[in-house]
């Protein structure tokens, strides 16, 4: 689903500090040229067909609605906000357009996977009109960016060791996916006892909490010294141009707006809305407007 992030069936994060699984290391043993896959923003019938060919090649399909650290390929009928495609992103996996099983499966044998890599440059060929959507460019340069990045540390978030207060469960276990994605350390820190003796000991790099009202929260956070962000930093982080920085102080949670142009919900896939509900709207995460996004996205059973 969208992340800001989208599990295919409502999937987000879970907080306990068990880490992440390095780049490049699978929890299951595989052979050296084995390709695992996913598929995300497919119609059933898409993905069945693609399937399908990837099975005739002996890759492997990953059929699960959340994102599998052993995934080594994923595919996506076109750049988007969701869960799979952000996660990949940030742990350095190849993310591929659909032409890449197609073409192999024609030629008998796995191809070149740069040629059918997103890009800006095969995103204005492929996407369309879609393109010209509010963060279509940023999300087509993520894949190759993190990639070639990936290759020298442990992932997007390497070094990152964050506290995640999100009111949503469903979002808070995708948010704690995407981090461990890339190679960061989810705290789990009880609101009940948040103090700011507890945040110093955990020595977090961030904090995020998605609901101003905590004030308990912000104020343990800043009584130790460090700002506390609304989550939506983390995908905002992975998609930002390269060579530029997120400005954090238009993400601190006592004065954070659903602003940007891509704020989307890493469950759904859908914008949240000024004026929603905190439930809808609270732990959004980056993703183009909704009315930007409609012409371009699949029906919600397409998001996966």
């Amino acid at each position: 689903r969208m992340l800001g992030l989208v599990p295919v069936q409502r999937n987000i994060i879970n907080m306990t500090d068990a880490g992440s699984v390095p780049v490049g290391r699978n929890r299951r043993a595989r052979t050296p040229n084995s390709r695992r896959f996913m598929l995300t923003f497919f119609s059933p019938v898409e993905r069945l067909d693609l399937a399908s060919k990837i099975k005739s090649l002996d890759g492997v399909v990953i059929e699960e609605s959340t994102f599998d650290p052993s995934t080594t390929h994923v595919i996506a009928r076109l750049p988007n906000r969701n869960e799979k495609f952000l996660s990949a992103c940030a742990s350095g996996k190849w993310v591929l357009a659909p032409a890449y099983v197609v073409e192999s499966c024609r030629h008998g044998r796995w191809l070149n996977e740069e040629i059918y890599e997103w890009t800006v440059q095969l995103a204005k060929r492929e996407c369309g009109g879609a393109f010209s959507k509010p963060g279509m460019e940023q999300l087509a340069t993520a894949p190759r960016r993190w990639r070639l990045e990936c290759v020298s540390r442990r992932g997007a978030f390497q070094d990152w060791r964050v506290m995640l207060m999100v009111q949503d469960k469903v979002k808070l276990e995708a948010f704690k996916r995407l981090v461990r994605a890339g190679g960061g350390v989810v705290i789990v820190l009880q609101r009940g006892f948040l103090k700011s003796a507890s945040v110093k000991a955990s020595r977090l790099s961030h904090a995020f909490c998605s609901d101003p009202s905590w004030k308990d929260v912000t104020r343990a956070v800043s009584s130790a010294g460090m700002a506390c962000l609304h989550p939506d930093f983390i995908p905002d982080f992975l998609l930002r141009p390269p060579l530029e920085t997120c400005d954090q102080s238009k993400y601190l949670t006592s004065t954070y707006q659903l602003h940007s142009l891509h704020h989307v919900s890493p469950t759904t896939g859908r914008s949240a809305r000024p004026g929603a509900t905190s439930r809808a709207t609270t732990p959004a995460a980056a993703t183009p407007k909704s009315q930007a996004r409609s012409s371009a996205e699949p029906q919600q059973q397409q998001q996966q």
